[in-house]
């Protein structure tokens, strides 16, 4: 099993955002990173716990390297367009759920 602990972005408008979801849900950036990695990479992850930055994996123990790489790939991809060009729509969707987690108590 592997765990990745996932940090804030190094820009700084992305660890903004990152802050205020955050601050809102903490642990929903993993959330954030395992839907796309899921739906366009069809690759299966889990967020390891509530509250948690942090993504299990449970590859096969015969892993072959071609398929290392193509996960090294599609979390290099997810990452990245988390950070750039899909952040707003992430930050709407991470403050919408955030508000709905708090209504919803």
């Amino acid at each position: 099993m592997w765990g990745l602990e996932l940090g804030p972005p190094s820009g700084r408008t992305a660890r903004r955002v990152w802050e205020a979801i955050e601050r809102r849900q903490p642990g929903l950036f993993a959330q954030l990173i395992t839907v796309p990695l899921f739906h366009e990479h069809h690759i299966l992850t889990q967020v390891a716990g509530h509250h948690m930055n942090v993504i299990k994996v449970l590859p096969p123990l015969t892993i072959a390297e071609a398929d290392l790489h193509r996960f090294a790939r599609a979390l290099e991809t997810v990452l990245a367009d988390a950070e750039s060009r899909m952040l707003r729509g992430y930050a709407g969707l991470g403050l919408g759920l955030g508000r709905r987690m708090l209504f919803a108590r």
